[in-house]
């Protein structure tokens, strides 16, 4: 059940509200689901990063919002290309918006034989824009 307008004040909301973050220690298969969680207040997801340690071939992340992935064009999601190590970010992120229940997911969406990969999604509160 959503929360009343007037629960919904009382909350203590800040710009960063909260983290979506998923870890493999070895190399996870693609449509492994890193983590996931149900929306407890309205939100908006404003950037995503990750590092994943060297080896194989290229790494994708997803990051699917009620199962669809919130980037319209799949150049934009989280890429670590080839043999390469290190850190990653996201592109342009075209469905941000987070209503109270969905479930967001990150998710594997091609697998690079690479280990030690750590993602993090970061949600902010809709209603407070930081910087």
């Amino acid at each position: 059940m959503p929360l009343s307008s007037i629960e919904l004040r009382d909350l203590p909301f800040t710009p960063i509200q909260g983290f979506l973050t998923g870890f493999a220690t070895v190399s996870p298969a693609s449509g492994t689901v890193l983590g996931g969680m149900i929306a407890p207040t309205p939100a908006t997801i404003r950037y995503v990063v990750a590092a994943a340690a060297a080896g194989g071939t290229t790494t994708v992340l997803d990051v699917l919002n009620n199962g669809v992935s919130i980037w319209t064009n799949p150049a934009d999601r989280p890429t670590l290309t080839g043999t390469a190590s290190g850190r990653f970010v996201s592109g342009r992120i075209n469905r941000s918006a987070v209503r109270v229940g969905d479930i967001v997911e990150l998710v594997v969406a091609t697998a690079g034989n690479k280990a030690r990969l750590v993602a993090t999604v970061a949600l902010e509160d809709p209603s407070q824009r930081a910087g």
